[in-house]
């Protein structure tokens, strides 16, 4: 599977540019999938070594469930003003649903640990 992905960054939303998961639910809500990755920063670079981030999508579904971890796939930047990047590597190394109990308690459903307890730079899906 080779997912692409369409990503921009929105370092600008949080105080220190980076953030936790915690921060990725405050600031999009409680419907949504964190994909925990590593992005290539320049073509033919390792991508085990890329960019650690986090990209925040609407709803579920992004990664089949059954679909073993980490999950190599491509990405394009958007700029605002143009696309750069243009299908570079793109690491899933973790896949955190956010949800709500029944209570309305914000919950975490992640794959692995990886990404649970780290702050790195928040992306979104375009």
């Amino acid at each position: 599977m080779n997912q692409h992905y369409y990503i921009m960054n929105a370092a600008c939303l949080f105080d220190k540019e980076s953030t936790t998961i915690d921060g990725m639910a405050d600031t999009w809500g409680n419907d949504q999938t964190i994909l925990v990755c590593r992005r290539q920063t320049h073509r033919g670079d390792e991508l085990e070594t890329g960019a650690r981030i986090f990209v925040s999508g609407s709803g579920h579904g992004y990664v089949p469930k059954d679909m073993e971890l980490p999950v190599r796939g491509s990405y394009t930047q958007d700029t605002g003003m143009g696309h750069r990047n243009v299908d570079y590597g793109l690491l899933i190394e973790n896949v955190i649903e956010v949800g709500e109990d029944k209570s309305g308690k914000r919950t975490f459903k992640p794959r692995n640990m990886v990404g649970v307890n780290e702050r790195r730079r928040g992306w979104t899906m375009k």
